[in-house]
């Protein structure tokens, strides 16, 4: 099963494109199916190259817990 990647927004483009460290890797990801262009330090649900929600810290959190639990660690 493929699970979205939980990431902080490292910078933002001008065209919105994001640069998000997921674990130990960095990836860029598009934020064109977002409400709004998150800020740099913001956490994103990302998955096949999209931010698919813009997560709470704590939200950030307990999905990190959880992914850690299952084994998957970090991203």
């Amino acid at each position: 099963m493929c699970l979205g990647e939980v990431a902080r927004v490292r910078a933002v483009s001008t065209t919105g494109s994001l640069l998000v460290d997921a674990g130990e890797r960095t990836a860029t990801v598009s934020s064109l199916l977002l409400d709004r262009v998150p800020e740099a330090g913001e956490w994103v649900l990302a998955h096949s190259g999209y931010a698919l929600a813009v997560l709470t810290d704590a939200e950030a959190a307990d999905a990190l817990t959880v992914r850690e639990r299952m084994g998957e660690g970090p991203g």
